[in-house]
């Protein structure tokens, strides 16, 4: 697989078609979190940014921690606070349920 050999712009080139709005939610999220990756490890950062805004819920907030863990590690403190920014907080509980 491309990513395995940390080949980004492959990877990127082959996963642009499945992650249209017409492809399964299952197909689409999978691919989403693998074309993320390949942006971030090719510093695609103008394109990786409002991808993951626009499709946080598709991938998840485990995938999302990863990410924003990557980017703090790349020195992208700004990229990697707005990511994190994305990742869902647990509602405190209530009384009412």
């Amino acid at each position: 697989m491309a990513l395995d050999r940390h080949d980004g712009e492959q990877a990127i080139a082959l996963l642009r078609p499945v992650i249209v709005p017409q492809t399964s939610e299952d197909l689409r999220a999978i691919g989403l979190r693998v074309y993320s990756y390949a942006l971030l490890i090719e510093g695609m950062w103008d394109e990786l940014m409002p991808m993951l805004e626009t499709n946080a819920a598709l991938i998840g907030a485990e995938e999302l921690s990863r990410y924003a863990q990557t980017a703090r590690e790349l020195g992208r403190t700004v990229e990697a606070d707005r990511i994190g920014a994305l990742v869902p907080r647990p509602r405190p509980a209530n009384d009412f349920g």
